[in-house]
């Protein structure tokens, strides 16, 4: 089936503010394009798209001062079938892992594996590893967090999400990654387009959603504790560690999210929408439904009250409340790695947006994916 998938952001900054924004499908899903991906940015900047060593693809431009609109959109073919459910499937014993999976075993920034070790050991212990384990822990996620956009905080670790007992699909992956983690299962966060696609529309606007993957045998495979069924119609945009490391807009300076959308649409067979450029009306009506009066910003008091200190923007657009907040760890993790030599660059226009590297950044904001 095809896909009609795409976002709609509209950020103020208060100066020209560099920034990376995680909308483009993952590089190993590049070939499964059915249309030119669009990017369109107002007023028109010089982009780059890069990608990094794990494949996600980091879209960077210099946003000028005042009001930036980043408008994505493509049609990509997604398999009709759903996730793979593979009882049998055993675990790979950790003197044989891949070498690179090893850090997926590590505790991350919203990953404290140390604080969930002793209940993971006795809770699933006496479970057989590989698949079965796995599937319990998503089974036991599932019955003991509560769905809730308003249980979202810029901190939010997985062990604040079993105490407070309720959070977003992000909460759900880092709990359940971290249990895994705990029982020397690597466990990798995953971030895409998936909405509503296959299942009944809900009430609650499309947005990035979250999953993760675990490697058991001589593989990753899927797995999704917040909807804890199979679904079809998953586009992954990126992975990382946990939510940190792939937030959907990371700035280097203050900004202010005026408005957020994500579209992501079966096209019924034999529809004459056949173009990426036709996303382009449900984004723009969206977001004229979906904006919200920018909300002055937040400072944390272990802060000076300079408008550059780090804000992070949770990304919900349905949320009335939504506030600015710190959200920064102590030692944050670093801009991707390993910009590929041969990344695309594009222009939409405008001055070029000039070698970041050769400028003094501020602090970054990061805005993570949630729902």
């Amino acid at each position: 089936m095809n896909l009609s998938i795409g976002c709609q952001l509209q950020l103020h900054c208060e100066s020209a503010t560099p920034l990376l924004a995680l909308v483009h499908p993952h590089t190993s899903l590049v070939s499964d394009l059915a249309t030119p991906e669009r990017l369109d940015l107002d007023p028109d900047r010089t982009f780059e798209v890069l990608t990094d060593q794990s494949g996600n693809r980091w879209c960077r431009l210099l946003a000028r001062g005042g009001t930036t609109n980043l408008r994505y959109a493509a049609t990509i073919n997604c398999p009709d079938t759903t996730d793979p459910v593979l009882p049998a499937m055993g675990a790979c014993p950790v003197e044989a892992l891949p070498i690179n999976s090893y850090r997926f075993l590590n505790a991350s920034t919203y990953c404290d594996t140390a604080a969930l070790m002793e209940l993971a050991w006795s809770t699933f212990a006496g479970i057989p590893p590989g698949w079965t384990l796995v599937q319990a822990i998503c089974d036991w996620v599932h019955e003991r967090i509560r769905f809730d956009y308003n249980a979202i905080h810029p901190h939010k670790r997985a062990s604040d999400t079993l105490a407070e007992g309720a959070g977003v699909c992000r909460d759900y992956a880092h709990l359940a990654i971290s249990l895994c983690r705990c029982l020397n299962i690597p466990a990798r966060y995953c971030t895409g387009y998936l909405g509503y696609t296959g299942i009944p529309p809900g009430e609650a606007p499309v947005d990035f959603s979250a999953w993760f993957e675990v490697f058991l045998a001589d593989r990753w495979h899927v797995f999704d504790a917040r909807h804890n069924f199979p679904r079809c119609g998953r586009v992954l945009i990126a992975r990382g560690r946990d939510a940190a490391d792939v937030p959907f807009l990371r700035t280097f300076g203050a900004h202010q999210l005026d408005g957020f959308t994500v579209i992501t649409e079966a096209i019924p067979h034999g529809s004459s929408q056949e173009s990426a450029h036709e996303v382009e009306p449900h984004l723009t009506n969206a977001a004229a439904r979906s904006a919200e009066p920018r909300l002055p910003p937040l400072f944390c008091s272990d802060h000076c009250n300079a408008r550059h200190q780090p804000l992070c923007w949770l990304g919900q657009s349905d949320l009335p409340n939504r506030r600015a907040a710190h959200a920064l760890p102590s030692s944050p993790p670093g801009p991707p790695d390993d910009y590929s030599a041969a990344s695309h660059a594009g222009r939409a226009g405008g001055a070029p947006g000039g070698d970041l590297g050769q400028r003094c950044l501020r602090p970054r904001i990061d805005a993570l994916s949630a729902a």
